[in-house]
């Protein structure tokens, strides 16, 4: 005899993929309202009611707006970061060296600004993220991944690069990228994209340096090496 199907006996997605399509609603929401009104007038109510839910059912995934600014930008950082370390990829895997990295700087920064300049939500809501003390420790987490990612890449293409010191540069070239793109934002026309030429002509220059600087010291210490070996040769 067929029983009607019930609730319970429904097929149900599994808890995370459920858990997973809240967030995207509650973020969703978020977005809609941001490019409406703003960061800074993002209320947890009114992401609550535009995703459709109960505000008690929203504080289960986001304990305050914050933490939905922290998850926004995470995303559009975690995308620039994958589309970077995609493109370096590739050059390595095309067997091209680390210096020829210099020559791909200026397109990878002018990606970078036009994911501010192109989206105004990603601008207002990478704004609020950088401003907000409250999310350093995200920030640095996420810097410190993308730092991992670009040293591992790096060292492929040359393996005479000392990783402490290569993690300093990257860090430095990084930041020099935000604050020219940051600089950049605020202007139009012919100053901005000068901004951003100039930017890009001195961070290649900055990593050529560093190249430069690295073979040198390779060279130095084979060279050191070399009267050693033919010495320790000779005593034998």
């Amino acid at each position: 005899m067929r029983q009607d199907r019930t609730r319970a006996d429904e097929p149900r997605a599994p808890r995370q993929d459920r858990s997973q399509k809240r967030v995207d609603q509650i973020l969703a929401a978020a977005r809609e309202i941001i490019a409406e009104k703003g960061c800074a007038n993002l209320a947890m109510t009114e992401i609550a009611a535009r995703a459709g839910i109960t505000a008690g059912s929203m504080y289960q995934y986001f304990s305050n707006r914050t933490a939905i600014v922290g998850a926004l930008a995470g995303d559009y950082l975690r995308a620039f970061s994958d589309h970077l370390v995609g493109t370096l990829e590739a050059a390595r895997d095309e067997g091209r060296g680390a210096d020829a990295v210099a020559g791909m700087i200026g397109d990878l920064l002018r990606s970078y600004e036009t994911l501010h300049s192109e989206d105004p939500v990603a601008r207002d809501v990478l704004a609020g993220f950088s401003a907000d003390k409250s999310l350093q420790a995200l920030d640095a987490e996420l810097t410190e991944a993308l730092l991992d990612r670009l040293v591992g890449i790096f060292l492929s293409m040359d393996p005479q690069f000392d990783p402490a010191s290569l993690r300093i540069q990257v860090r430095l070239l990084l930041q020099y990228a935000d604050a020219a793109v940051r600089v950049a934002q605020d202007k139009t026309g012919l100053e901005r994209d000068e901004i951003l030429h100039r930017a890009g002509q001195n961070l290649a220059d900055l990593w050529q340096a560093f190249c430069k600087t690295t073979q040198q010291a390779t060279l130095e210490a084979r060279g050191r090496e070399e009267p050693q070996d033919t010495r320790a040769r000779g005593q034998r």
